[in-house]
């Protein structure tokens, strides 16, 4: 069994049971696509959560440096916090399985638009082409996500990766892992093909679209070192997505407006509900506190800094004895519930500003990093100065801007995981934070626990899925 495609296996899209419609009666017309479309949309959670264990916006915080206990933490990811990470450990589970989850849905809605496909009215090839776009663009983010989390070594083209799932599996089927090179090549390949499809009028940041296909480009490229296409294709996305200023900020997370946002999914009422991640019943002091922000990253901004001043720091706080309540999702419609912020212009920005470092043009990136911190202050201060003459001291300051600028949005983890070992800087907790779980406060940059393990439960149905190095089976 190949374990991670079966997760959610009662969904009727995985198993069809006794009297039970099939593919070919579920899947007839282009609307049927849609209507699969949808679903996968809604597979992939990168905000789940439940009782202190989530997905990635809880794990690459908490693993690293940017959460601490709350003040009603009974104990909630205390091993995640202390650096217990193990193939039989939550979140590697839960990435995985979910992922391979979305692309098993997306493969399935795939083979039924190739077995309708010539049956589809000129009319309505447009709208299929569109469909099928978005599937391709889904399937390319989720195996991304698996390639970026369980990769010892994005540039090791010989590494081993993910498993590469272009296809409905059966239930006895124990694939092997592909190389890092056969799954970035792969994901480049579902990318090219889905921009070849979509339709280019479509501009809906909560749907893949063109620019989503393209932010998606830049950020393999980025990792995969063709610096000078990433840098080419963020910029594009950055000169069409202009920062948001201070007002803007706020309404973005807030969900009353979408200026830089390039890519975000909706979260509707009833939905999952993305701060239920740090509290349990509502953004405040009293809401039942799980986890907190840490005391070193508060201690990184400075006033005038709208992130902050207006959106990070729920105003329930207590900094004098340090209680320091996260309020980057104040809720929309229901408490805890915001739409997730997956890819947004910053984040182009910093692509941007890394390219022009390893091309050794200092003064250009940190000019770019520059237009970041000064967005964020727009006005109500004087932004940190930003300036280096070399790629080390480059690559520091892109990594520290951007802990301040992605906190609570699933960056932390990965991008110490990409630069730290380069420049030797891995997890280093103020004391404090780290005592609020009794937990180490260091962990090397170069430790085998930046990529995460294949899952207990893919080993134990899958035979053929080797374990990552210094991890038990």
């Amino acid at each position: 069994m190949f374990a991670g495609m079966l997760t959610s296996c009662s969904d009727a899209t995985d198993i069809i049971q006794k009297d039970e419609a099939g593919e070919d009666v579920v899947y007839q017309t282009v609307d049927d696509l849609q209507r699969g479309l949808n679903g996968v949309y809604s597979q992939y959670s990168p905000d789940s959560n439940d009782n202190g264990n989530g997905d990635v916006i809880l794990f690459n915080d908490l693993f690293t440096d940017n959460l601490k206990a709350g003040i009603n933490n009974n104990g909630h990811g205390i091993g995640m916090y202390q650096f217990n990470l193990q193939p039989g450990s939550d979140a590697p589970g839960r990435i995985w399985g979910n992922r391979y989850a979305t692309i098993n849905y997306a493969n399935r809605v795939l083979r039924a638009a190739e077995r309708i496909e010539e049956s589809v009215d000129e009319s309505e090839m447009s709208k299929f082409n569109h469909i099928k776009a978005q599937l391709l663009g889904l399937r390319a983010l989720a195996h991304f996500d698996i390639f970026l989390y369980f990769t010892p070594d994005y540039l090791d083209t010989s590494s081993l990766s993910a498993i590469i799932m272009d296809y409905v599996p059966e239930i006895l089927d124990k694939p092997t892992r592909n190389t890092a090179g056969e799954v970035a090549a792969f994901i480049k390949s579902d990318l090219e093909q889905a921009a070849s499809l979509i339709d280019n009028s479509a501009s809906d940041v909560l749907f893949v679209n063109k620019d989503v296909i393209k932010a998606l480009q830049a950020k393999l490229a980025l990792v995969t070192g063709d610096y000078p296409t990433a840098g080419t294709l963020a910029g594009e996305l950055l000169a069409s997505y202009p920062l948001a200023n201070r007002t803007q900020y706020i309404a973005l997370f807030e969900d009353l407006g979408t200026t830089e946002l390039i890519f975000g999914l909706r979260r509707v009422v009833d939905d999952i509900n993305i701060a239920g991640s740090w509290y349990a019943n509502f953004s405040a002091i009293d809401g039942s506190v799980l986890f907190e922000m840490s005391r070193q990253l508060f201690e990184l901004y400075q006033p005038g800094d709208v992130r902050i001043d207006e959106v990070l720091l729920d105003a329930t706080s207590d900094v004098a004895n340090n209680i320091l309540l996260i309020d980057k999702y104040p809720g929309s419609e229901q408490p805890l519930r915001n739409d997730v912020k997956v890819i947004r212009s910053s984040e182009m920005a910093f692509i941007v500003a890394e390219a022009q470092a390893r091309a050794g043009q200092f003064a250009a990136s940190a000019a770019t990093v520059q237009m970041v911190t000064d967005a964020r202050y727009n006005g109500a201060g004087t932004s940190p100065a930003v300036s280096y003459g070399d790629l080390n001291s480059a690559l520091n300051r892109i990594l520290l801007e951007r802990r301040k600028e992605f906190c609570f949005e699933g960056h932390r983890y990965l991008d110490i995981k990409r630069l730290g070992k380069e420049i030797g800087q891995g997890i280093n907790r103020l004391t404090s934070d780290a005592a609020s779980f009794s937990a180490p406060a260091t962990l090397g940059a170069s430790d085998y626990r930046f990529t995460l393990p294949i899952p207990q439960a893919e080993l134990n149905g899958n035979r053929n899925a080797e374990q990552n190095p210094q991890y038990a089976n």
